[in-house]
């Protein structure tokens, strides 16, 4: 049966569309890509200016230039630079805590010890269950106890205090990325853990985000083997 020619144009039309797709997407990939991502930026700048619901219950803790400077200058009875110890994440996760927070999540990756920060004093009157803690994590080791102004305090590595906070609140969530997890002593006492991974389109511009990503933890015994091998 042959076709009409009313009814054969659209099936060429069609036709020469493909194909002029094809050859677009075969010499000029990127054609393509760049006109998807303007049309999605008007998209999103169109819909910017309609109103849409919006949680109520979120909050973020900017780390800015002034919080830098407050650490630093030592009106908080400490001062620290740039690069904070785990126990100002402790204690401003334990703030958080205590104003009712459901749940806490660190855009910050905490994938390695810090030894070289200084040892954190702890209140055994106010926190009576810090040397049970402190023996659960090194039930070989007797924890350091000092006396001031007639009150015992136990020292806690910055570490093993930011790990005390977050076994304490029990709503914490860490970040990794790239296969980087948080450190054991901190993703053992934390409630979960999420990929904080962010690609950028080749224009720099940053599009989309993936919902979940799947991570291989081995067992320890599987990685040592990997390692002797």
């Amino acid at each position: 049966m042959k076709l009409k020619p009313a009814k054969l144009a659209p099936v060429l039309i069609a036709a020469c569309v493909l194909l002029l797709v094809c050859i677009v997407r075969l010499t000029e990939p990127e054609i393509i890509e760049r006109t998807e991502q303007m049309t999605y930026d008007f998209r999103v700048r169109a819909a910017s200016h309609f109103s849409s619901p919006a949680a109520t219950n979120l909050g973020c803790v900017f780390i800015s230039d002034e919080s830098i400077a407050t650490l630093n200058d030592g009106s908080l009875g400490f001062r620290y630079g740039l690069y904070w110890p785990r126990q100002i994440y402790g204690r401003t996760y334990r703030e958080l805590a205590a104003q009712g927070a459901k749940a806490v999540a660190f855009d910050i990756l905490f994938h390695e010890p810090r030894p070289d920060h200084a040892q954190v004093p702890v209140s055994n009157a106010r926190w009576p269950k810090v040397t049970e803690f402190f023996t659960r994590l090194y039930p070989e080791t007797e924890p350091v106890v000092f006396e001031d102004q007639n009150e015992k305090h136990t020292l806690l590595e910055s570490d093993d205090y930011f790990a005390w906070q977050l076994q304490q609140g029990g709503m914490a969530i860490l970040a990794s990325e790239q296969n980087v997890l948080p450190l054991s002593l901190f993703a053992t006492n934390a409630f979960a853990t999420g990929d904080i991974t962010a690609e950028r389109d080749p224009d720099g511009v940053l599009r989309r985000a993936k919902a979940f990503k799947v991570y291989r933890n081995w067992h320890s015994a599987f990685r040592q083997a990997e390692a002797d091998a």
